[in-house]
């Protein structure tokens, strides 16, 4: 039986974070890091992420990345409009695979002194006496305060019974492509009568293509999904004219919508990442809101003061759910489909209408 004094489950960005900062900060931690398994397949790192990361110290120099020069949109019209790194001086992106970034994470939390346990499953996990206790396949785990970090199956909260806040549907179906079109290194965003579509550059060639639609309306039949997804990107013309004239063979479908949980952080217990909030890819905030939420879990934990960490998050969520609300509303294009209608009735809360 293992013993620390902080258990991050969850090995991705949020959870490495913070069992980064704890590390340094003098505590025993121990991540628990599932084996295996497919998560996001791209994330494009904005500058200010990129700061975050090398204030922390994470080794980014080997790390396999395309330098992204600024974005490309159309999206309240069809005209190309966009950011260019240059001209605000915000300085350049980077389309990493998640993979790389996870790992390179949790190397910086290992260099600081945590343990990572590759687990293939948690079974169990109870408390007593001001200590927890995890089980797993690999063995069991004690500490004083329990992180979940585990994305938004966020497994600890929900165990705890605390609810997920109503979301939306989104979902996002991509698909790989091998060889680009072209050699424009931006990120593409484009609105559609069904969604919106992205377009990323993979470090070592090649790009993946993001539908972001409305899940209740996604075509249950493979071969019709397949096709679905094809007729939706013929609309989106600056990521089909990137993306090329030979869809993939293979389409990967992941829950995209904004998700809050009802709470965030109790007695020996907090949640980060997405298992707090996940949102809405459109934003581009993920990862720098999950930075910013160890940051602010870990000042909560020394004592173990519950409401800071609570009334941090209470603002961050509805910064980012005004901020949501804005974007969706400036599209105007297609006032009858049900996609947009969906987001142009919903509230500055983020809930959403029964579309």
């Amino acid at each position: 039986m293992s013993d620390s004094d902080l258990i991050v489950l969850g090995g991705g960005p949020a959870g490495a974070a913070v069992a980064l900062l704890a590390a340094r900060a003098g505590m025993a931690v121990a991540v628990l890091s599932r084996a295996g398994g497919r998560g996001r397949l791209l994330d494009t790192l904005a500058p200010e992420t990129l700061w975050r990361l090398q204030g922390l110290s994470v080794p980014l120099a080997s790390l396999p990345h395309v330098v992204s020069p600024g974005i490309a949109v159309r999206w309240e019209s069809d005209t190309d409009t966009g950011i260019d790194a240059i001209t605000t001086g915000a300085g350049e992106a980077w389309h990493v695979d998640r993979s790389g970034l996870d790992a390179a994470l949790r190397s910086a939390a290992v260099a600081a002194g945590a343990v990572v346990v590759a687990v293939g499953r948690v079974t169990a996990v109870s408390r007593a006496d001001d200590r927890w206790r995890v089980k797993s396949d690999v063995g069991t785990h004690r500490a004083a305060v329990l992180v979940d970090a585990t994305g938004r199956r966020a497994w600890l909260r929900r165990r705890l019974g605390v609810p997920t806040l109503p979301g939306d549907v989104t979902v996002a179906v991509s698909g790989l492509t091998g060889l680009a079109a072209t050699g424009d290194r931006r990120l593409a965003v484009e609105a559609v009568q069904d969604g919106w579509w992205s377009y990323t550059p993979r470090p070592g060639g090649g790009a993946v293509a993001a539908w972001m639609t409305d899940a209740d309306r996604l075509p249950r039949d493979a071969a019709a999904l397949r096709a679905a997804w094809v007729r939706s990107l013929r609309r989106a013309s600056s990521v089909w004219e990137r993306f090329g004239d030979d869809p993939p063979e293979h389409l990967y479908t992941a829950a995209a919508g904004h998700t809050v949980a009802a709470a965030v952080a109790g007695e020996g217990w907090r949640c980060v990442g997405d298992a707090a909030l996940a949102p809405d890819p459109l934003s581009g905030s993920g990862l720098l809101l999950a930075l910013d939420g160890a940051t602010a879990c870990l000042a909560s934990l020394v004592p173990d003061e519950p409401a800071p960490y609570e009334d941090w998050f209470r603002a961050e969520a509805e910064r980012y759910a005004a901020r949501r609300h804005l974007y969706y509303a400036r599209v105007r294009r297609w006032p009858n489909e049900p996609f947009w209608q969906r987001r142009q009735t919903s509230t500055a809360s983020g809930g959403e209408t029964d579309g």
